[in-house]
């Protein structure tokens, strides 16, 4: 379904703020959502689980909602490409080192909006310099 070369992971467990327990008291585990382009598993909190007849997987609530499951820590497994040959190949961009609180989402349409903590732009393969307190969006 997906690139080959693209994996997906939730890592509760590591770095800081390592999250031992979910919000449903269920201890955490690593989960692979895609490995190598295959969808391999679901997020299950208890509920939706118990209707499809699946085990949970345990489950974070987005803060604003009861009734929504939300990931922590995700991440993609690194290419094999070098950061540098990537900027190399970037003729106008933007790289997001870190982002800053919530965002704003729109899951049915792929739109959202995340405050950008620290980037850099690149112009013409060079990092030409950072970029702080702005908003990223997709819409």
């Amino acid at each position: 379904m997906f690139d080959p070369s693209f994996t997906l992971l939730e890592n509760p467990n590591i770095g800081l703020y390592a999250c031992p327990f979910d919000d449903e008291g269920l201890p955490t585990m690593d989960k692979t959502f895609i490995e190598a382009g295959a969808v391999k598993s679901f997020d299950w909190d208890k509920k939706r689980a118990a209707l499809a007849g699946c085990k949970s997987t345990g489950s974070f609530r987005n803060k604003l909602s009861q009734s929504t499951s939300s990931l922590v820590k995700l991440s993609i497994s690194p290419g094999q490409t070098s950061e540098n040959k990537l900027i190399s190949s970037i003729k106008e961009g933007l790289i997001v080192d870190r982002l800053l609180g919530a965002s704003q989402l729109n899951k049915l349409a792929g739109e959202f909006s995340v405050n950008l903590d620290l980037g850099y732009k690149v112009e013409n393969a060079q990092i030409i310099g950072r970029v702080k307190n702005t908003i990223v969006a997709v819409h």
